[in-house]
């Protein structure tokens, strides 16, 4: 399976395995633990989520081409703003069931801008613990990999209209990965 994904996809999981693997870990590694260094020619296609106290699932880091198709200043701000509050119970749902293996999960999504640019992107999200003694991680951090041609944008393309998960599959970081499908 690795080898079929784009390749800034396996950079991001190839990475992530390695940390896990330098730390001695069967579960998540810690956000300041990936080695940015080595994952900088993926990071303008890289975002981390995290969820607050308050249960919702805030942007920590969006990636300069990520936020160019979604739209500037998504930092700090909820996943509900980008994705819908469906897409963040979605989101919500996957957390729980990937985090507590951890396993991984690359799912494809259509997105369309104001412009009325559309653009499907494989998306490959990896559970990562935000605190120190986290039990079962309360984020995670995805790499993004446009599957169609980008097209051009103008300063008036960036605004962020939709964002429709298509297809989704688990990846298994050697832990198994859940039965219960993921989306349903």
């Amino acid at each position: 399976m690795i080898n079929e994904l784009p390749h800034n996809l396996r950079l991001f999981l190839t990475c992530y395995q390695d940390t896990r693997k330098k730390l001695g870990l069967t579960g998540a590694p810690r956000q300041k633990d990936l080695p940015l260094r080595e994952m900088a020619p993926i990071l303008p296609e890289f975002d981390i989520v995290e969820r607050s106290p308050e249960g919702d699932l805030v942007y920590r880091l969006i990636g300069t081409e990520v936020e160019k198709r979604f739209g500037p200043g998504y930092t700090k701000r909820p996943f509900r703003e980008l994705g819908g509050k469906g897409n963040q119970t979605l989101a919500l749902q996957g957390l729980e069931l990937i985090a507590p293996l951890p396993c991984g999960v690359l799912w494809t999504s259509a997105n369309r801008f104001k412009s009325g640019i559309e653009l499907n992107v494989a998306i490959l999200s990896l559970p990562l613990t935000i605190q120190d003694g986290e039990a079962v991680p309360s984020g995670f951090a995805s790499c993004h990999a446009p599957l169609d041609a980008v097209p051009p944008f103008r300063e008036d393309d960036d605004v962020f209209v939709y964002f429709k998960p298509l297809e989704f599959q688990y990846v298994d970081l050697g832990n198994g990965v859940p039965e219960v499908p993921f989306g349903t």
